[in-house]
């Protein structure tokens, strides 16, 4: 007969975790990089999508922005990653790994703003997953 021990948690569990988790280091990348104080955020969690989110309420320039969408997944997936790698930590390597993949939607943020020049102003989008690049006439 063999035992096996459970280490699993429920979707909605590991959800609302990453929630708690992601929501301070959103706060610290917003403030840091971005220079904006905390009223310029607002924080919340789509239900329709089951997604935590923190959205700028003010214009920052692109750089600032594409820090703030790289840091969540480097810091809580790619780095532990790395480090279960080194390791051979295997629940490191869960972590890393879910939370690399639960980072998809800033990666591909990334990928669409890949060509946006540098001091180009953004503006978070309200509804969607990105930004709005603000354009002056004279550019």
């Amino acid at each position: 007969m063999e035992n096996k021990r459970d280490l699993s948690i429920s979707m909605a569990r590991a959800n609302i975790i990453v929630m708690f988790v992601s929501i301070p280091v959103a706060i610290l990348q917003f403030a840091i990089f971005g220079r904006k104080p905390f009223s310029a955020i607002k924080f919340g969690f789509q239900w329709k999508s089951l997604t935590p989110y923190a959205h700028l309420k003010e214009s920052v320039e692109v750089n600032a922005y594409r820090m703030g969408a790289f840091m969540p997944g480097f810091i809580l997936g790619i780095l532990p990653y790395i480090f279960s790698l080194a390791l051979g930590n295997g629940d490191l390597f869960w972590f890393g790994l879910i939370h690399t993949a639960a980072a998809g939607g800033d990666w591909l943020i990334l990928w669409l703003i890949r060509n946006v020049k540098a001091g180009s102003p953004v503006e978070d989008h309200p509804t969607n997953a990105g930004c709005y690049v603000i354009e002056s006439e004279f550019s």
